[in-house]
């Protein structure tokens, strides 16, 4: 739970919060005394830039509470399908962090415990009588005592809480909210009070921030002077769709950002500094997200489809607050509603040709996606022959080598044969010829022998002849 103990920084900042309230307080009973056109219409001035995020000094260490809020009548068990199926895309989107839906009943218990050491802010919060206002009052508890996110039970979540907050800024950010509507160059829509205003329907602080304990501050006053003026007490306020915004909704929301900026930045701020915003803005400490962040899918203000990148929260509208309130009085809703019908009806225009333009866009993609498919199994086609092509070719060229190989083994078993025949033949050759040496040489001895023997023979005949 937060820590709220008054040291004598807290208190110091109290007194400045109460000064700025006191002055709210002047401006906002001057409101009623204006005709609608006319409330809170900034002083045209100057718009200036946001300051860099490295001149920032981070006051609050670490990072933001993991927790997202939401608040209920009842309990999960009880509620309507689609809105379980809202909070079921928080928890799928965001599994590291904590979850908890306060009931009328836990609100109560919560308020008591997180504020006990604030008596004048429970006290409030249980005089009030109207639903609405303890609605909006305790969104702002909420995030002043605890930290985290907010948001309301009929809000989609369409991308991770860490996606919202740019990295560049990532360690000087400690509030975070959302434009929800900008007048821009045209004429304010009827049931609006401001310019420009931020969502209250979906927001993020880290707990003690100055700006939540402002809001409060200008809630309180606000409910007060309103009953005042109304000449009644605070639990049986009954106000009107302009008075909820303007009293605890999202035009004092927005009211109480640009004052504090206007304080922290030492230069007026105010709707002109932010219109037309198509980037996350940081001024100070807080983080203004474009209208496509949570104020998507809407029919103004330049604000774009859920489907988009920048899209990270998409709002219902299943919410019944508005139901038997006059926007502001019941002769000026009657002109409105002819004015309204006319809004949705170019909207449903400006929808259908966005439709058709994104089902051009789809053709022509899916047709590009086509031609690549085909030029990817064309390829794949391709490198397939190539790859067949390879493999007969190596094929072939190691049948070659094969056969080239037993060719040239039996070119050589062929060579070793006929080196081995001639061997063959040149021992016969060289037998042959010693066989042809031996006879002549007993032929020649022979023949000596013979001559011998005939020597012999005749010696012996002549000598036979002697003696006869």
């Amino acid at each position: 739970m937060g820590n709220l103990s008054a040291s004598p920084e807290a208190r110091l900042s109290r007194y400045a919060v109460i000064a700025a309230a006191v002055l709210f307080t002047l401006h906002f009973l001057s409101l009623f005394r204006q005709s609608p056109e006319h409330w809170m219409t900034p002083e045209l001035k100057k718009p200036i830039s946001s300051r860099n995020a490295t001149q920032l000094a981070p006051r609050y260490k670490g990072p933001f509470p993991h927790k997202i809020w939401q608040t209920g009548k009842s309990g999960f068990v009880n509620l309507e399908q689609d809105a379980r199926d809202t909070i079921m895309s928080w928890l799928k989107m965001n599994q590291n962090w904590r979850y908890e839906l306060l009931t009328d009943h836990s609100a109560e218990t919560y308020v008591r415990n997180v504020f006990a050491n604030r008596p004048e802010i429970v006290e409030l919060y249980f005089d009030i009588g109207d639903p609405i206002l303890r609605a909006d009052m305790l969104r702002y508890l909420i995030l002043l005592g605890d930290g985290g996110v907010y948001s309301d039970v009929d809000t989609k979540a369409l991308k991770p809480i860490g996606n919202w907050i740019p990295l560049a800024y990532s360690d000087y950010v400690n509030v975070v909210v959302g434009v929800e509507y900008d007048r821009m160059d045209g004429d304010r829509w009827f049931d609006w009070t401001l310019d420009l205003q931020f969502t209250n329907w979906a927001m993020m602080a880290k707990p003690g921030h100055p700006a939540l304990e402002l809001t409060v501050s200008m809630l309180s006053n606000a409910v007060s002077t309103l009953a005042a003026t109304k000449g009644t007490d605070i639990g049986h306020l009954t106000l009107s769709q302009h008075e909820i915004l303007n009293c605890t909704g999202p035009a004092l929301f927005t009211m109480a950002i640009f004052q504090h900026l206007s304080t922290t930045t030492g230069e007026e701020f105010s709707w002109l500094n932010v219109t037309r915003l198509s980037r996350p803005m940081l001024v100070d400490d807080i983080l203004i997200l474009p209208i496509n962040g949570f104020g998507n899918s809407q029919p103004h203000s330049g604000s774009r489809s859920e489907n988009e990148d920048d899209a990270f929260v998409k709002h219902l509208f299943k919410g019944s607050w508005k139901k038997d309130r006059p926007i502001i009085n019941k002769e000026s809703d009657d002109e409105e509603k002819q004015r309204e019908e006319q809004h949705w009806k170019l909207w449903d225009e400006q929808e259908k040709k966005l439709e058709e333009e994104r089902k051009e866009e789809q053709r022509k993609l899916d047709e590009i996606e086509k031609e690549q498919r085909k030029k990817k199994e064309d390829a794949a086609k391709a490198e397939q022959e190539a790859s067949k092509l390879a493999d007969e070719r190596k094929q072939k060229e190691e049948k070659e080598a094969e056969e080239k190989k037993k060719a040239e083994e039996e070119e050589q078993k062929k060579q070793e044969e006929e080196k081995k025949k001639e061997e063959q033949r040149k021992d016969e050759e060289k037998k042959e010829g010693s066989n042809e040496a031996g006879t002549r040489e007993d032929r020649e001895k022979e023949a000596e022998r013979l001559e011998m023997w005939y020597e012999k023979m005749q010696n012996s005949q002549l000598k036979k002849e002697e003696i006869e």
